[in-house]
């Protein structure tokens, strides 16, 4: 349904009349660029349908794998995010919600399972807008779905065509010229979406698409929803669908292709591990750092542990500022990183020094190398049996089996190393660069392991 748009004054009179007598989370309700985008009697019938609802410290307000209900929103107090990678994992942090913030809205819009759990932090007020209402005076209203023939036109005009699907979807099945950004990891790339440029959403079953179109409207992007998805325009005349299945096809991928985030640009036993891995090992290793990253003053000041006391309190808060300044930087950076590990994984990291050159490393290098070395043999340590599996069942190159001082993105000498790119930049010292390191051994390192299992028991032996 195309959005409904009204005179803009009488929007911005309802917005001013309800928020002037309104609280924080009102105010923040009503800055929300898709609540903006509302008619005034929607604003009026939404906040006459929030039910105040409370809950306890460590309540859980809503389960991960538990149908949709209801879109919530924080009146007062503080929420946590987390999320399991598999029933029996543990539980991984993904942010942190306060007072005005909202969540639920993505298993409303795409029907989906919930994908994370939230819990109270502290004693909470909450409130809920029950489903129905949320569809119908949210959803329906701030959607726009647009054809086939209009998304040609669209594009000729400069708008981007961003699909959604995960990379095995994507690979299986895309639109020409699409660009692939999987709705798992579209929240922590916002950053590096333009915003000069609308965008179309597009996926294979039309769920994540919606989804996704309304996350961008909330953050202050142009989007619409391409009516039909991938399986629509396969139907149309002359649609430019590349398939890659025995399932019959408009066309097929061309021969050494390039497709965002690697898909198709690898072949052979390498090309199934980067291909098989890649989707599974960034949707959970993103959270991780998310998680790490929200909360990294306080998590940073937990691994400085005795050596807090040598600092002025001055000193530890300006330490903290510093950090909370740069955090976003540190996980985008990292991030960004870590994913083109994927598409020059064949470029080994050496992971010893040459000793006739030690002399001439200076005495800090040295200690910050020395640091990073330990937690990469630890890690090596720790999840030697399921770096093992993975080498044997995704060999880097055919016939030869790798795991320590391997090229591969995903086990712990690329992964460690490629946060030192990021971490020496910093205006950190030594010491401090080192508890950073540790930071992130704590929080993101110690539990490879979870995503490690999680590869082996989902992917299979490539043939």
């Amino acid at each position: 349904m195309s959005v409904n748009v009204e005179n803009e004054d009488s929007r911005d009179m309802a917005v001013e009349e309800i928020g002037a007598h309104s609280d924080d989370w009102m105010t923040a309700l009503l800055k929300s660029p898709v609540i903006r985008r509302l008619p005034p009697v929607n604003l009026q019938k939404i906040i006459m349908g929030l039910e105040v609802v409370n809950f306890k410290k460590d309540d859980v307000i809503i389960a991960q794998g538990s149908e949709g209900d209801y879109y919530y929103l924080i009146k007062d107090g503080q929420c946590l995010c987390t999320r399991k990678v598999s029933p029996n994992a543990k539980s991984i942090k993904i942010r942190q919600l306060a007072t005005g913030d909202t969540f639920g809205e993505d298993a409303l819009i795409s029907g989906a399972p919930r994908d994370l759990t939230i819990t109270a932090l502290t004693d909470a007020s909450l409130l809920r807008l029950d489903k129905q209402q949320f569809v119908s005076l949210i959803k329906e209203p701030s959607l726009a779905f647009i054809s086939y023939q209009e998304m040609q036109e669209a594009v000729k005009k400069g708008a981007i065509l961003l699909d959604v699907s995960t990379p095995e979807q994507y690979k299986k099945r895309h639109i020409e010229g699409s660009i692939n950004e999987p709705f798992f990891s579209l929240r922590i790339q916002l950053k590096t979406l333009s915003r000069e440029k609308p965008y179309i959403v597009v996926c294979s079953d039309g769920r994540a698409s919606e989804a996704a179109a309304f996350l961008l409207l909330n953050n202050y992007f142009k989007a619409k929803i391409l009516k039909g998805g991938v399986a629509g325009a396969a139907e149309e005349p002359g649609g430019l669908v590349i398939n890659n299945d025995d399932s019959g096809s408009n066309g097929s991928i061309p021969e050494n292709s390039g497709h965002r985030h690697g898909v198709g640009q690898a072949s052979g036993s390498a090309g199934v591990f980067s291909n098989s891995i890649k989707s599974i090992f960034l949707q959970n290793f993103e959270q991780l750092v998310d998680g790490c990253c929200m909360q990294i003053d306080f998590e940073f000041g937990m691994q400085l542990g005795r050596k807090r006391e040598a600092i002025s309190k001055d000193q530890y808060s300006k330490l903290q500022e510093y950090l909370r300044s740069v955090r976003n930087d540190i996980k985008q950076n990292y991030i960004a990183k870590v994913s083109g590990n994927f598409d020059n994984s064949y470029q080994a990291v050496a992971s010893q020094h040459n000793l006739s050159e030690i002399a001439l490393i200076g005495e800090d290098t040295a200690k910050e190398n020395s640091a990073v070395d330990m937690i990469i043999r630890q890690c090596e340590h720790l999840f030697h049996d399921e770096l093992t599996g993975l080498s044997k069942k995704f060999p880097i190159q055919p016939g030869k089996q790798v795991v320590t001082g391997s090229p591969s993105p995903i086990f712990p000498d690329k992964l460690v190393r490629t946060l030192t790119d990021v971490v020496k930049p910093l205006k950190l010292n030594t010491d401090y660069k080192i508890v950073l390191y540790k930071t992130f051994e704590a929080n993101v390192f110690s539990q490879l392991g979870l995503i490690y299992r999680q590869l082996l028991d989902s992917s299979e032996t490539p043939t």
